[in-house]
């Protein structure tokens, strides 16, 4: 599969009907004609935000192919174990190390979280321990690919949670006003 259509394939398993930006939710985006870029960009016409297919689920901020993505589910999917090595993903997909790591990393926090977690669980009606095996190894097996890219596309990344404003270093800080 080409990066071109793995992008769409993300963009109809994400927005069916229309395009809705991640960041205020209103449902009037499009897609913007720009050249020499590595994804195509989406711009929203009431916040004019520009993001991508991969904004606000787990696979933002991946730098790998999102073709590498689709092919590593699509394998992980078809494989009668589960995943536990990256040098399992490496030489199937035809990813470095360092990104078949990063790709089973996301792949095993979004198993633990809605809706991929249902979906592995209903598909495992005898439950043999594979509530207690999510949050160690991939356990996609047997289950439909697209089903498994569509959990994906609606599972916030990791970072998503409220960040606490960091503290100013010392030397920054405003001294506190004398009360009088």
């Amino acid at each position: 599969m080409h990066e071109a259509e793995a992008e769409s394939l993300l963009a109809r398993i994400r927005w069916p009907n229309t395009i809705h930006c991640p960041c205020c939710g209103d449902n009037s985006g499009y897609s913007l004609n720009i050249r020499n870029i590595q994804r195509p960009r989406y711009k929203c016409r009431k916040c004019r935000r520009q993001f991508s297919v991969t904004k606000g689920t787990i696979l933002e901020g991946v730098r790998a192919p999102l073709s590498c993505w689709v092919a590593t589910v699509q394998w992980a999917c078809s494989q009668d174990v589960s995943i536990k090595r990256p040098c399992d993903l490496c030489s199937r997909v035809g990813v470095g190390t360092r990104a078949a790591d990063n790709a089973i990393t996301r792949l095993i926090y979004a198993q633990c979280r809605e809706p991929l977690r249902s979906l592995i669980l209903a598909n495992n009606p005898r439950n043999s321990g594979i509530a207690e095996r999510l949050p160690h190894q991939l356990c996609l097996s047997g289950l439909n690919w697209q089903h498994v890219m569509t959990a994906l596309m609606r599972t916030s990344p990791p970072n998503a949670t409220a960040r606490e404003p960091r503290p100013m270093p010392e030397e920054q800080k405003q001294p506190e006003p004398a009360l009088r």
